[in-house]
């Protein structure tokens, strides 16, 4: 198979991981493919280095009818089976190309519905979305769900492995040693808010002294990290609240106790996914279709409302005062990581779909 994929968002994020991730699982599994995106942004630079066949096209909205012609050449050079977009501005050009040229054409919906879903989704062969939560959303909106797969951004569980000898250096490294880690790979932005423990800090910070919350990720919206840190000083909190960057998850990782998505939007976060596949127990807003991980009681799921503070707060405290169930629930996000939610069973489900794509099943 010979697959084409289109991704305008050029940041880096989950979303455009994830692109990269289906695009060497194709290769991986036999098969041939190339990404379309913007030149001069990460992503083009990220999938190069990472072995990709990278193209360019501007990729500005849905009308650019400068990348549909660029698309075409592409179709017609590289002789394309299906074009696979994943973004709104790429979504329309990819679909116009796959129209014009007779080929079959694959819309990915990574992230909640913020508006109701335009005629891209009917016009579809196929629609993969990152969790079932989206798939539901898809369908009470009137989209066929027979043309609707939830296919969730799995890690790899060659890399992902808690490893002993790396917790020591880590912990060594970010001064945590005989810390009870609270963390989050979110950084800075009213997303993903990573701000919403800090009230909480203060008060269970007084009753368990061993905690501490590391931020990792992107600082580059200056406004909430000013914010954050105003907060951080003014709960007094300095030698309990860290901002540590950018980190390697698979690292990063190994010193997590308690891993925290308190996010407002997702789709399935591949933090959490990472984060039960190294063991952390996991406590998380109810966002995206982080659900579809809590098949056996592991996750701690909170809702997403005006409460949503002192929930977390009230579960951060559950585990913190029973540390054997805090590591009950972190051996038990692994073993269903390893069974259920790895990067095998993504490329199986990925390779499967695009055969019956081709096949008109």
């Amino acid at each position: 198979m010979r697959i084409l994929h289109t991704e305008s968002m050029g940041v880096e994020g989950g979303q455009t991981r994830r692109v990269v991730d289906e695009l060497l699982i194709i290769k991986e599994r036999g098969h041939q493919g190339w990404l379309v995106c913007r030149p001069d942004t990460w992503l083009y630079d990220y999938a190069t280095k990472k072995g990709v066949d990278v193209l360019s096209a501007p990729l500005l909205n849905p009308l650019d009818m400068v990348s549909v012609g660029i698309l075409l050449k592409y179709i017609l050079k590289y002789k394309i089976d299906i074009i696979h977009s994943h973004d709104s501005k790429d979504g329309y050009p990819a679909l116009y190309a796959a129209k014009i040229s007779g080929k079959k054409y694959i819309r990915a919906r990574h992230n909640d519905l913020t508006k109701k879903p335009g005629k891209v989704y009917d016009l579809s062969d196929l629609i993969i979305t990152t969790g079932n939560k989206i798939k539901k959303e898809l369908i009470s909106e009137g989209v066929d769900e027979s043309k609707i797969i939830s296919i969730p951004s799995y890690p790899d569980e060659k890399i992902f492995r808690p490893l002993s000898e790396i917790r020591d250096i880590e912990k060594a490294r970010y001064g945590v040693e005989g810390k009870t880690v609270i963390a989050t790979m979110s950084g800075f932005n009213e997303r993903k808010r990573p701000h919403l423990i800090l009230t909480a800090l203060a008060k269970l910070s007084q009753k368990y002294p061993d905690i501490v919350y590391l931020v990792a990720g992107p600082d580059n919206n200056d406004k909430y990290m000013g914010e954050f840190r105003y907060l951080s000083n003014r709960y007094g909190l300095e030698d309990i609240v860290k901002y540590v960057g950018f980190v390697k998850p698979e690292k990063f990782l190994n010193i997590v106790d308690i891993y925290l998505c308190a996010s407002r939007k997702e789709g399935i976060p591949q933090s959490v996914m990472q984060a039960m596949m190294m063991g952390c127990a996991v406590v998380s807003t109810n966002v995206g279709s982080v659900s579809d991980l809590n098949v056996r009681n592991n996750l701690i799921i909170v809702e997403n409302d005006d409460n949503v503070e002192n929930s977390l707060k009230s579960m951060l405290e559950i585990l913190l005062s029973d540390p054997e169930h805090m590591r009950q629930l972190g051996r038990k996000n692994r073993e269903l990581a390893m069974k259920f939610f790895n990067r095998k069973v993504m490329g199986d489900l990925l390779i499967q779909s695009y055969q019956k794509v081709l096949d008109g099943e």
